[in-house]
């Protein structure tokens, strides 16, 4: 057998950005670009948002049907701001505890 008929290809990573974004400046939107352009699957996850680029945009955790790798966390800073602590739950029984520290510039 060939070394070559031994190497495997890597797996397809699923990678989801919940609080995608279409403005350029957004951390969200320059990871989902990232992600693409380094050929992973993203799915970007926003309440209002169509399409990102040439992406479909789900509008919730709960619209996801696939299995997830990795999952990105995007938040405004008005969600952000004091060290508060935040939770989400779907249908799924998804749970995100995080805790998010904020750091302005001066």
């Amino acid at each position: 057998m060939s070394t070559a008929n031994k190497i495997k290809k890597p797996k397809l990573q699923t990678v989801v950005v919940l609080g995608a974004s279409i403005k350029p400046q957004r951390y969200s939107y320059k990871a989902v670009k990232l992600l693409v352009k380094h050929k992973h699957r993203v799915i970007p996850v926003h309440p209002k948002l169509l399409h990102i680029n040439d992406l479909a945009v789900t509008n919730s955790l709960s619209e996801i049907k696939t299995p997830v790798d990795t999952l990105t966390l995007y938040v405004g800073a008005e969600r952000s701001r004091g060290g508060k602590n935040h939770s989400y739950t779907d249908k799924n029984r998804i749970y995100i505890g995080y805790r998010v520290f904020t750091h302005t510039q001066p």
